[in-house]
């Protein structure tokens, strides 16, 4: 079986600094989900409404953190691919990178105005994920990072 040329290269500083970047973005993620789950269970009763039953919006809290961890779990995966030079990988991070640049310049503009603690530790993580995504997706498409994905030969 033939090996792959990808994989006996080693992987470019901007690309390991790039993926600690996305560490950094996932933890803040689960800060900001975690922030989330607490404030809905501290509004529980509101939540369900009058009628409504208490014990299914815990419930759904509780698939929202399930579903929250699979989600950093997969991206962890891509993050390992990216550091294999797979090039899919790639544009998924800089296409989900740029979905929180934008979350985060919405935050700073204003457009999402937090209304408590909780909401401004949610909003404060998002414009920190932002900023780290934006340094990523910028390590990820500098020359060195480049010929690492594409199977440009290494410059001298």
């Amino acid at each position: 079986m033939r090996k792959d040329v990808r994989d006996e290269r080693p992987v470019p500083v901007d690309v390991t600094t790039a993926a600690q970047l996305w560490w950094g973005v996932i933890a803040f993620g689960v800060v900001s989900m975690a922030a989330g789950v607490v404030e809905g269970y501290g509004h529980r009763a509101d939540l369900a409404g009058a009628n409504g039953s208490t014990r299914l919006v815990v419930m759904m809290l509780g698939v929202s953190v399930v579903l929250g961890l699979l989600l950093s779990a997969a991206f962890l995966l891509v993050l390992r691919k990216l550091q294999r030079a797979r090039n899919w990988a790639r544009m998924i991070v800089t296409l989900v990178g740029g979905i929180l640049v934008l979350g985060a310049l919405f935050n700073v503009v204003g457009l999402v105005s937090p209304d408590g603690p909780v909401s401004l530790v949610i909003g404060a993580a998002g414009i920190i994920q932002g900023v780290l995504a934006a340094g990523a997706i910028f390590l990820l498409h500098r020359g060195e990072s480049n010929s690492y994905f594409l199977r440009f030969p290494p410059s001298q």
